[in-house]
């Protein structure tokens, strides 16, 4: 290369001229070469290539032929830009010291490479040393995305629990004027509206708990064919005539363990996503799978580990993503659709629950060639088929429950919780932290059930509260409420030991309906 000097690194062996490392050294130079493990190349004093080993060959895919005589310089770039690395850029490389750029190839793909520039023994030229970081910048991309991912949900549960408790209130109060205003007056017009946008805040803060992992789920086994099935027909009437539905079903699907409602919600958003996709029509395939995952078949620092999967594919034949637009396409608020026309946060809650349930989801697409979404779930031997539901709610028994004590440090939420329990006939007292209300359970005998809120101050949390009452009093009930899901491995405690957990906002409806399982 032009203008490269090697003034911090003098060289004490003889220097040949450039033709002299072309005839007498490099045949001894290539044999070395050609043993290096890694990219491997000799560079002449005027910055011409004399040799590259067969692992450079192969990085760059090139022919050795093309590449003498060929300015060392002009097969790098400073990044993604496309900026050509100069010679006085490599040169102030030179010595023991290493980088990453990028190396071209004839196709114009990008390489990244690790760059070590060292002066070759015994002549002015230099010794370039290349390893290939494609796989190690893979792996820091998806560590970086899984960390920032994990940021976003820890910012959207805090978000989140904190509107969940302001709507719970309002929730509340609006169900409870709703009971003293008639049908026919005039005053329904002002109060169903308001009734009705916050349920759409309850919804939105469920899909912000989806994408940080900490909705609370009712799972049940069942198979992605049941899946499928059941929400085809909607799907059929939803997308029109202009778009193609092919359904391949796995002809003996295993079980998996899974909240089916959010499964069934997941593979509706994945299908509008795919609708969206295919302006003037096209074909939807859906595709269920009984997989067996290696260790070679999964990513090294993923969630998974080696076992047996149920797989759902579902694969359009739309405009498809850039790879930017892939790197983001789960991010919450991220969308490709024009303004107004979406939340972005379809495809951030259904990862959130894919990664909740235990499996993953992962896009695969390029522009023009549609797009794949792939999500794995753990395949479920022992457990049972899913249940009917039961229908209708029976009336509380007052004297089977008890009184009703509310642990809460929200002063509003409390206060609503007790008013809406009274409406239900039941009597309660109410406690703003576990040691009052430890203080109340050894005063009074009524209470027969705690209704306690897992994230509680004073350094005893709900499930620490229901541990130390249950000592003293074997019978006492416990129900659990929380704005933030299931966040902390006390939650989890709480719904592994069978003990209810009611996710705010909640209405009486849901609180009556918590309280008669407890029954």
């Amino acid at each position: 290369m032009p203008g490269i000097e090697h003034s911090a690194h003098s060289m004490q062996a003889r220097r040949l001229s450039s033709a002299e490392l072309q005839s007498q050294e490099e045949p001894a130079s290539a044999t070395l070469l050609n043993a290096i493990a890694c990219g491997a190349a000799l560079v002449a004093p005027d910055g011409m290539l004399r040799h590259a080993n067969p692992a450079l060959l192969d990085i760059l895919h090139e022919h050795l032929a093309d590449l003498l005589d060929r300015d060392a310089a002009s097969l790098f770039v400073l990044d993604e830009s496309g900026t050509p690395l100069t010679a006085a850029a490599l040169s102030a490389r030179c010595g023991h010291a290493s980088g990453e750029v990028l190396a071209k190839r004839k196709d114009d793909t990008l390489v990244p490479l690790l760059l070590g520039v060292r002066p070759a023994p015994g002549t002015d030229g230099l010794l370039l040393t290349l390893q290939d970081m494609t796989q190690q910048r893979a792996l820091s991309d998806q560590l970086q995305q899984a960390l920032r991912m994990d940021a976003i949900g820890q910012l959207t549960g805090g978000i989140a629990h904190d509107f969940n408790n302001l709507l719970t209130v309002i929730i509340g109060h609006l169900e409870l004027l709703a009971d003293e205003v008639p049908e026919s007056d005039d005053r329904r017009e002002l109060l169903d509206p308001a009734r009705h946008a916050a349920r759409r805040g309850a919804d939105l803060t469920g899909r912000l708990l989806a994408f940080a992992r900490r909705q609370v789920l009712s799972p049940n086994a069942t198979t992605l064919n049941a899946v499928i099935e059941s929400v085809q027909p909607l799907l059929e009437r939803t997308l029109g005539e202009t778009i193609q539905i092919i359904p391949l079903l796995s002809a003996a699907p295993w079980l998996c363990k899974v909240d089916v409602a959010q499964l069934e919600n997941a593979l509706l958003n994945l299908i509008i996503n795919s609708r969206d996709a295919m302006p003037q029509g096209g074909t939807i395939l859906i595709q269920s799978d009984n997989v067996q995952l290696g260790p070679t078949d999964l990513e090294p620092t993923g969630p998974l580990t080696p076992g047996d999967y149920v797989q759902l594919l579902v694969t359009d034949t739309g405009t498809g993503m850039s790879g930017q637009t892939q790197r983001r396409v789960f991010d919450p608020f991220f969308s490709t659709k024009h303004k107004g026309k979406g939340t972005g946060l379809g495809l951030s809650m259904v990862y959130g629950f894919i990664r909740q349930s235990g499996g993953t989801i992962s896009a695969y697409s390029a522009p023009g060639t549609g797009t794949t979404m792939r999500i794995l779930l753990p395949r479920c031997d022992n457990c049972a088929p899913i249940a009917g539901e039961e229908t209708g709610l029976p009336a509380l028994d007052a004297a089977r429950l008890g009184r009703v004590l509310v642990v809460e440090d929200g002063e509003e939420v409390r206060n609503l919780a007790c008013r809406l329990l009274g409406d239900l006939g039941l009597e309660t007292r109410a406690a703003a932290n576990a040691c009052e209300a430890l203080q109340l359970l050894d005063r009074d005998e009524r209470i027969g059930v705690i209704f306690a809120d897992i994230l509680l101050p004073g350094g005893m949390l709900g499930p620490d509260l229901a541990a130390r009452a249950k000592r003293h009093h074997p019978g006492l009930k416990v129900l659990f409420t929380s704005g933030q899901g299931r966040e902390h491995s006390e939650e989890e405690a709480a719904a592994d030991s069978g003990l209810n957990l009611l996710a705010k906002p909640y209405t009486k409806q849901s609180l009556a309906k918590a309280l008669f399982e407890l029954q």
